[in-house]
């Protein structure tokens, strides 16, 4: 795809306000709104089944949201990153704060054009699962990840399909069509590593080299999710359930199909104490559309059912929070197995006043080896956050 696809793609998205006047004399003036988040994290591994495994890594990730309300239903919304861009510390070496890079996350066009749909237009994060940005604690919501399906560029509708009108609560579906951004849009500042030469997880700029599922060309992927809230019979609970269909890359062989579900639910004990429950199941069949690896020395397409689940708690009192999480990866491969891995995590912190936060905490990781065995990572955590709306 050009680069002229985004920009046609949030022209598409901001035509049917063309026709809308901004009445400033109605109420409505035109103004941005945003919130700057900056996190420092620290995790240093001091058990590990080698020195080399062990590490210290001190690395932020801030993020810029921001939104420009031109009329009452029309926004135009975007997001910066800016966090490693390379995988952690390796061979027993320490990182601090090298390998960050900047980039685009989100720029999309939002037209409420009912007060029950509303209707976007751009590059966004396509509807499946929650669990890569509600989870609480330090590092859980790095573990899963995978399946945040960002660097989507396409569209998407959203509708309120039931109402809280009759205490059934709230509930929206919300379809998207897109494809894997390769415009312009998804160059990287900052650390730029090419595609080929270095280890990184993201690179200078998106390629259809990269393969991956939903990297096609096309608007041939597509993600539903049904989720609700706000129910008479259960107060405090809320769900997701989404349904994903990429397409292969240039590496893979078959369509990638995937299912979420996830739930949480706040339980107030006391007017200062409550918990919330979190949990989370997410599978792939086809993961990855099935690439192409070597196996025994011949290239052969790699069936795979990913499945990766998520149980968390989290409970505060006052300032005061403390997070209990575990989440399983399994990889059923039909060739190159690899072993089903762990992690748990817990965390206390609180809330310090004017937007700071600082949170510690230990995680075990427990994952295949090169044996085929199993070995456990412990290190200890460490998140200082600071967050400011304006």
């Amino acid at each position: 795809m050009k680069t002229g696809v985004a920009a046609a793609m949030l022209a598409a998205g901001g035509a049917p306000a063309g026709a809308q006047e901004v009445r400033t004399g109605a109420g409505f003036v035109p103004h941005v709104s945003g919130e700057l988040s900056v996190d420092l994290y620290g995790v240093s591994t001091y058990r590990a089944l080698s020195r080399t495994d062990r590490f210290r890594d001190l690395y932020t990730k801030t993020e810029l949201t921001a939104g420009l309300h031109l009329a009452e239903s029309f926004t135009i919304r975007g997001a910066l990153k800016f966090e490693p861009v390379a995988a952690g510390p390796m061979g027993g070496q320490d990182r601090a704060f090298q390998d960050h890079g900047a980039w685009v996350q989100s720029l999309y066009a939002e037209w409420q054009a009912d007060p029950r749909l509303t209707l976007t237009a751009g590059k966004f994060t396509a509807p499946f699962g929650r669990g890569w940005d509600n989870l609480p604690g330090i590092r859980l919501t790095d573990q899963v990840s995978l399946y945040e399906i960002a660097e989507s560029l396409g569209f998407q509708a959203r509708a309120t399909i039931v109402d809280d009108g009759d205490g059934w609560g709230e509930h929206r579906l919300t379809a998207a069509v897109f494809t894997f951004d390769t415009t312009s849009l998804s160059s990287t500042a900052i650390t730029r590593k090419r595609f080929g030469r270095d280890e990184a997880e993201r690179y200078r700029r998106n390629s259809r080299a990269l393969g991956g599922a939903g990297n096609t060309g096309e608007l041939d992927n597509v993600a539903v999710a049904l989720e609700g809230e706000k129910m008479a019979a259960l107060p405090g609970f809320t769900y997701q359930v989404a349904v994903l269909s990429r397409g292969a890359g240039v590496d893979g062989r078959a369509r990638e199909w995937g299912t979420a579900i996830g739930a949480s639910w706040e339980i107030p004990w006391t007017e200062e104490v409550s918990t919330t429950l979190f949990a989370e199941a997410v599978r792939f069949r086809n993961a990855g559309g099935r690439p192409v690896e070597d196996v025994a020395g011949v290239p052969a397409p790699i069936g795979e059912r990913r499945t990766i689940t998520t149980l968390a708690a989290l409970t505060t009192y006052g300032p005061w929070r403390g997070s209990l999480g575990w989440q399983v990866e399994d990889r059923n491969r039909s060739a190159n197995g690899v072993a089903r891995s762990s992690y748990l995590e817990a965390t206390v912190g609180r809330e310090l006043g004017l937007g700071f936060t600082a949170d510690i905490g230990w995680s075990r990781t427990r994952a295949g080896t090169e044996d085929g065995g199993r070995a456990n990572t412990d290190a200890g955590l460490v998140l200082v956050g600071w967050r400011q709306a304006f």
